[in-house]
């Protein structure tokens, strides 16, 4: 027991004399735990807040440039749709007015070529008829001849002669009624013309009696015509009779002469 007792004061001398300062060390040189100004879980709280605050600066910056991004690309979207949707009913404008013109354009074409086979239609079944009745009074008292051509400004459709009212009284002296239909075969106002009826004598070609006739009636462009005049004639059985239209006067002072002759 004793001896416990003597170790366990040597124990804590030797404690004591430990745990007492170096007198040869100065207070500079006895070595100093740095510290913290703050405690760690302090500053850890603290450089998470900045860090958060940093996170949520990014992320509402990036969420802004965003928007303005998506806004821009839906106003570029909407000027383009516009553009287009512009250009789309210009093009669709174009290609109706182009339709409906190139619809008028078929009308007008149509128009004019019916207006041209039916010109040139009635003209040929004009001559055919003319030819049709010369054919057929070639062989009575008189015999009528036109001269007369498609190209002529103006044609003459058909030329009759009929006994006039003192016919029937057998006289030397008759009188007879000369009629034309003629045809204006042209756009233009002719102001003035005259046509010449040429009466042959029987088996005495030589003798011919001529008689010009003019009109200063205007015709207008395409009009359909019939000029007669009575006249007194000693008439023979088998006279030869020709018409042509000698000269033409249009209103705007053009001339046209007919170049056949009898």
């Amino acid at each position: 027991m004793r001896n416990l007792k003597k170790e366990l004061i040597l124990i804590c001398a030797s404690s004591l004399l430990f745990s007492l300062p170096n007198p040869a060390l100065t207070q500079e040189e006895i070595p100093q735990e740095e510290t913290s100004e703050r405690f760690p879980l302090f500053q850890f709280i603290e450089d998470s807040d900045e860090r958060r605050q940093e996170r949520e600066g990014l992320k509402k910056k990036q969420y802004q440039e965003r928007e303005e991004l998506n806004k821009q690309k839906a106003e570029d979207k909407k000027t383009l749709k516009e553009k287009q949707e512009f250009e789309m009913k210009a093009l669709v404008e174009k290609q109706k007015q182009e339709r409906a013109q190139e619809v008028e354009e078929r009308k007008q074409q149509k128009v004019e070529e019916a207006e041209k086979k039916a010109l040139k239609l009635d003209v040929k079944g004009r001559l055919k008829e003319q030819e049709e009745y010369i054919e057929k009074v070639q062989n009575s008292k008189r015999s009528i001849k036109v001269i007369s051509g498609e190209e002529d400004p103006i044609l003459i459709v058909d030329a009759i002669i009929k006994d006039g009212k003192t016919a029937f009284l057998k006289m030397n002296g008759v009188e007879l009624n000369y009629k034309i239909k003629i045809k204006n075969q042209t756009p233009k106002i002719i102001d003035r013309f005259s046509f010449t009826w040429q009466r042959k004598l029987p088996f005495d070609e030589s003798l011919n009696f001529d008689k010009e006739t003019s009109v200063s009636k205007p015709l207008i462009p395409y009009e359909d015509r019939i000029v007669e005049y009575n006249e007194l004639n000693y008439e023979r059985e088998g006279e030869i009779y020709l018409v042509k239209v000698n000269k033409i006067v249009f209103q705007d002072g053009t001339q046209w002469v007919n170049p056949e002759k009898f």
